[in-house]
């Protein structure tokens, strides 16, 4: 009976693929039964199908509600005004950029993409002319990556607009754009970008077999394609970029890496990637070093207290009570006189507390979930303390360690550190600060043995590539990194930025 169930639903599985696999049909000669065929076999069922017969010569189809108006009528129009001795000949001279099919599976993927295919009778080809009007949505900032000097425009969910919006910002004959279809149903446009001779060879190589082992019926956003192309599936930190803004994508594709937009989302994802990156923002370089550096140094000492800080607390208040200063141990203690909780449950209470909030203040209209976020979290603080659940140390270190983790750029890195705070949390309620220590030391080895297509998650620090720490928490000088980072690009040689500038030194010559 098991075997029998198994291969019933390997039979479904099958017959429903193979509803949307290519029979190779070609057209026919005749313009009504090729309309037939639409009808019935392919785009049955489909009321905005439209199939117009014109001076008993030629056949339109397209899906109206998917066109461009305008330019559907000139083509009907021109049609209308074509005399069926005239025929192909005139076709030739469409004022549209046309293409030719033989087949249906080809002229179907282009009818559903707002396409108008043209049929002509005694023809065993089909005129194909690209008029899609699909809407779109305006060229915004990224919300996730507003920055103070940086351009204001953000990718959108249109693949065409967001190549536009990077080949603006290279204009170089050697960016390459490689176009696939992924998806048996949905048939959804991947494309690949990089800087060829910049990018290496081997990464791009890579990335071109994972994409073309991805065998699924649906792509529906860049994360699923992600999913199937990171090194390590089960991976908690994000191996593969992710962005909405177009120069963070095209600063990342000169300094050797790939990106990959796929149609219907905003998103696109770039790699390989270090976990220095993901902790970098745009405004690092609109900015000075000085401010760069000081920001970026912000950020990693936001990252280590929102994984740290509440098992921090935990451990000095339940097993290292030496080591509080008297009075402030002292203040700890009458806060938690009331406290029928140990530091670990009111500590992880205050923690799902503030988790419910942000999660509220996310899914809720953007005016109601501010207000809830900031006014819930004063009034559940408030009442908590007030009915002894508990102290006011509690919400203090529990408020700093969210408001860190708001610091991080990237979402999914921050996500990450946040699921591996309750993690330390535990440890610090067991083993106190010997369970910390092991914990930071499992989690340097786990995430020295990540790798982001190949190449090392920690680099240029693990292994150590002294060039490139010029740019991960301090910033150098641009003109001192001269340099393509090795574990990313073939040529080590290639210049990155050019000498260091000498304002006034050839006036000065000119003068003596």
């Amino acid at each position: 009976m098991m075997w029998k169930k198994r291969n019933r639903k390997k039979d479904a599985i099958s017959n429903f693929v193979s509803k949307f696999t290519t029979q190779d049909t070609p057209i026919s000669t005749k313009t009504k039964k090729n309309f037939e065929i639409l009808s019935t076999a392919y785009l049955a069922n489909n009321d905005d199908l439209i199939l117009l017969s014109i001076n008993q010569q030629f056949g339109a189809a397209y899906i109206e509600t998917i066109v461009n108006d305008k330019k559907i009528k000139q083509i009907l129009d021109y049609l209308r005004k074509t005399s069926s001795n005239q025929g192909q000949d005139q076709l030739e001279h469409l004022p549209f950029h046309h293409s030719k099919e033989t087949r249906f599976e080809n002229i179907v993927q282009a009818l559903t993409r707002g396409s108008c295919v043209l049929f002509i009778n005694h023809q065993k080809e089909a005129i194909v002319i690209d008029i899609q009007d699909i809407k779109e949505r305006a060229l915004e900032e990224p919300a996730a990556e507003a920055t103070i000097k940086g351009p204001r425009e953000g990718f959108n969910e249109n693949f065409k607009t967001n190549i536009s919006l990077i080949r603006k910002r290279i204009f170089n004959h050697h960016l390459k754009v490689e176009k696939r279809k992924i998806g048996t149903v949905s048939q959804t446009d991947v494309v690949m970008l990089y800087l060829d001779g910049v990018a290496s060879e081997e990464i791009v190589s890579e990335v071109k077999k994972r994409l073309s082992r991805i065998e699924v019926d649906a792509v529906q956003s860049s994360n699923q394609i992600q999913s199937f192309i990171k090194d390590h599936s089960y991976a908690i930190v994000p191996l593969v970029g992710s962005s909405e803004r177009p120069d963070k994508i095209a600063a990342n594709i000169m300094e050797g890496k790939i990106a990959i937009i796929v149609d219907g989302t905003p998103f696109v994802l770039y790699g390989p990637i270090s976990m220095f990156s993901l902790l970098q923002a745009p405004d690092d370089y609109y900015d000075s070093m000085y401010i760069a550096t000081l920001l970026r140094m912000v950020r990693f000492g936001a990252l280590f207290a929102s994984l740290l800080l509440p098992s921090l607390y935990i451990a000095l208040t339940t097993f290292h009570q030496e080591m509080i200063p008297t009075a402030l141990a002292l203040s700890i203690a009458a806060g938690r006189e009331a406290v029928p909780f140990p530091a670990l449950i009111e500590t992880l209470f205050i923690e799902i507390i503030f988790e419910f909030l942000r999660e509220a203040g996310l899914r809720l209209p953007k005016a109601i979930g501010n207000t809830i976020s900031i006014v819930g979290a004063l009034v559940i603080g408030d009442a908590a303390v007030r009915a002894g659940f508990v102290s006011p140390f509690v919400i203090i270190i529990v408020s700093i360690t969210a408001i860190s983790s708001f610091i991080i750029p990237n979402y999914s890195l921050g996500v990450s550190f946040r699921i591996l705070r309750f993690a330390f949390i535990f440890l610090a309620a067991t083993f106190g600060f010997f369970g910390m220590v092991w914990g930071l030391l499992v989690l340097y080895l786990y995430l020295t043995s990540l790798r982001s297509f190949g190449y090392p998650y920690l680099a240029p620090h693990a292994p150590l590539f002294p060039k490139g720490l010029k740019d991960t928490i301090f910033r150098f000088p641009l003109f001192q990194q001269a340099r393509y980072p090795k574990f990313t690009v073939d040529q080590p040689s290639l210049k990155r930025f050019p000498a260091k500038p000498n304002p006034g030194k050839k006036n000065r010559e000119k003068d003596d």
